[in-house]
């Protein structure tokens, strides 16, 4: 019950984001959740400098933050379908990685918390493409 909370409060908190974003720039609302993916990705690296995690830890935390940052920036460029499969990336590296005592250095309910907010934003983001493409074909 408590991981089902923990995946609805993610979602309401991507359903705020995006309203926010589609309210407060809606003509740069793919460069906020592009912005955000690498916020995603840098919460962790935060959790283990500040959580004393070791070396390995941090530097599996820094190639996470390279690599995520890599692709928000090449998926932002092409597609938001292909920011919806780096979103949906991130919640598997918050869900398999993250999980168990090993990362203890990542509060016990951040991970599904943010697994649910990433899922969430890949399944608007891949509405979103899917509109986008429906539009197109019909103008």
């Amino acid at each position: 019950m408590l991981t089902a909370a923990q995946l609805l409060l993610g979602a309401a908190a991507c359903a705020a984001f995006v309203f926010a974003a589609r309210r407060l720039a809606p003509r740069h609302e793919l460069t906020i959740y592009a912005v955000g993916f690498v916020a995603a990705a840098l919460s962790y690296v935060a959790f283990a400098a500040a959580g004393d995690a070791s070396g390995a830890w941090l530097a599996v935390e820094f190639a996470g933050l390279l690599v995520f940052s890599l692709a928000a920036l090449t998926r932002l460029r092409r597609s938001p379908l292909l920011l919806a499969s780096g979103w949906a990336a991130h919640a598997l590296w918050d869900s398999l990685l993250h999980s168990g005592a090993s990362a203890d250095f990542v509060p016990d309910w951040y991970g599904i918390v943010c697994a649910g907010f990433d899922f969430a934003l890949a399944d608007y983001l891949t509405l979103l493409s899917r509109h986008a493409v429906t539009s197109a074909v019909t103008s």
